[in-house]
């Protein structure tokens, strides 16, 4: 369980750090690959436990002006409601 609260906060930092402005095209990848992760386990497991986690970091990912993340984060959460 230790373990996989450190790789949430290890997406949850890949995810802030690479999608900042003033990153390359492959740093800004990594970081749409890393909130692609939080959607998806948020999605596939959301009765795994720090949930309360992935959501948290989600809604504060849908404030950035990236359409590809905005949309990620948009599905996961209408998904997780709609279930």
């Amino acid at each position: 369980l230790k373990h996989y609260q450190y790789f949430l906060e290890f997406l949850e930092q890949c995810a802030k750090k690479n999608l900042r402005a003033d990153q390359n095209n492959s740093k800004k990848h990594l970081g749409e690959l890393a909130v692609q992760c939080l959607c998806k386990l948020l999605t596939t497991h959301h009765h795994f436990n720090f949930r309360s986690n992935l959501i948290n970091t989600i809604v504060q990912l849908m404030s950035h002006p990236s359409n590809v993340v905005l949309d990620q984060c948009a599905s996961t959460l209408s998904t997780l409601l709609h279930d």
